[in-house]
């Protein structure tokens, strides 16, 4: 458990340094969990660098190339400008609004500890962690390297030889840090993965708002997160995806360019976690050319880095032939004939509810009462989730597998790809309801003392 706790805390540290290269303004909360993100993938990808040139995989070597970015990043940040972004201004809070705020936050740290414990009882004990991400890993892990002849095995196709390697290869990086592959530990990573997703979350709403409405978005996305399965790419992709979106968002509604480099990370990150991460990238490009203000081509071009990454990862995996199962058989005719998907998927999906329905149920509802100005607004994000469920459906329509059974085993997982900007938009309308309502509330009174 110490190596792991180390091996996260150094990634945290030297994460920081290449954060603050790519995105100076970036402060406090929001810079450590940006920091940690940025120091997993930088630690895990060096792995993947490492079999490009190779270089056989250890602690040392993973380590020096580590520090070396890291260094070379602190150099870059010291040589930045470093823009102050405006603080969030508004009415001091109340005593009650305090309290609230610190009972919301202890719920918080409550669920993430319970989280730990229960991520730490044993090894994650998913049929998915088993027979592909941990399993991969593992592989890796003996190896000493991306093993290309296991990927390129045909019996090995059931480990989905195509998706892309970043999780395995962070099970790897701390399989270095242990000494050997000790997969109990591994919860930690997730922990903290659930850790920095609301911290990202309740530090861009802190941004626009009252502490108390941060504690409020903190609390409402602890549990869903804490609920995702422990050893899977759900939660990885949505803490990189969620990070590179506000990032863009931030850009896009704010004027805050400086943001791009890091979104574009970020969502580089997220493509290179899951296949999914490449479909929430084209749809963030998509959504960010509809709501960015006019000439918005070139601000997005500063997110280079994201089709980079993803890029990478498609050359090495068309090189070695690893190429995905939706794209097998015959996909023309599957193109032509997706109507004979369209009743099993359906009918499939009305009978496998989303995690925690409860959750989605009141999510919805806040969205449905927001008023049309402070939905247009957030008309990025809206339309970023909007165009990941299509492509999802989509590939529901297409794939050469039974639709209804596609449904079933995979649609829990996939709509949680959208549970924190979900949880960001509702907050932000609830805020702008509550607006409203001291708007109203100040109008009567000015009106009584007339």
């Amino acid at each position: 458990m110490i190596a792991t706790l180390a091996a996260l805390a150094t990634m945290s540290i030297g994460g920081v340094a290449i954060a603050r290269a790519l995105d100076p303004s970036s402060r406090g909360a929001a810079l450590l969990a940006r920091g940690f993100l940025l120091g997993l993938g930088t630690a895990s990808l060096i792995l993947l660098l490492f079999t490009n040139l190779g270089i056989a995989w250890s602690l040392s070597r993973a380590g020096i190339g580590f520090v070396a970015v890291a260094v070379l990043a602190a150099l870059a940040a010291r040589r930045r400008r470093r823009p102050v972004r405006a603080a969030a201004a508004g009415p001091p809070a109340s005593r009650s609004a305090l309290v609230l705020s610190i009972v919301l936050w202890i719920v918080v740290a409550a669920t993430l500890a319970g989280h730990a414990i229960f991520a730490t009882l044993a090894s994650p004990p998913e049929w998915d962690y088993w027979a592909i991400w941990g399993l991969k890993g593992k592989v890796f892990a003996q190896a000493g390297a991306v093993d290309w002849s296991w990927l390129e095995r045909p019996a090995n196709a059931f480990a989905h030889p195509d998706y892309p390697p970043l999780l395995p290869l962070a099970y790897d990086t701390l399989s270095l840090a242990q000494g050997g592959w000790d997969d109990r530990w591994f919860g930690l990573l997730f922990t903290a993965l659930a850790a920095t997703l609301v911290a990202l979350v309740a530090a861009e709403i802190r941004s626009e708002a009252s502490p108390v409405w941060a504690a409020v978005a903190a609390a409402a996305l602890a549990g869903p997160v804490a609920a995702l399965p422990i050893g899977l790419a759900e939660l990885p992709l949505l803490a990189f995806a969620t990070a590179g979106l506000l990032d863009l968002r931030g850009a896009l509604l704010r004027g805050e360019e400086e943001r791009m480099p890091m979104a574009g990370v970020l969502l580089g990150l997220a493509a290179m976690t899951k296949n999914e991460g490449s479909a929430i990238l084209v749809a963030a490009v998509l959504a960010g050319v509809l709501a960015a203000r006019p000439g918005p081509f070139r601000p997005l071009l500063r997110l280079w880095p994201a089709p980079a990454l993803a890029g990478w990862w498609l050359l090495l995996r068309s090189a070695h032939g690893l190429s995905t199962d939706l794209f097998a058989g015959d996909l023309a005719g599957r193109i032509f004939g997706f109507a004979g998907n369209l009743a099993p998927m359906f009918g499939a999906l009305m009978r496998t509810l989303p995690l925690s329905p409860l959750f989605w149920a009141a999510a919805l509802l806040i969205l449905l009462l927001g008023r049309r100005e402070a939905l247009a607004r957030e008309r990025f994000l809206l339309a970023v989730m909007a165009l990941q469920i299509a492509f999802y459906l989509g590939t529901y329509t297409l794939t050469p597998r039974d639709a209804g059974w596609h449904v079933r085993s995979s649609w829990r997982r996939v709509v949680t790809h959208v549970a924190a900007p979900l949880v960001f938009v509702a907050v932000i309308v609830a805020m702008d309801a509550q607006g409203r309502g001291r708007e109203r509330e100040g109008r009567v009174d000015g009106d009584g003392e007339s």
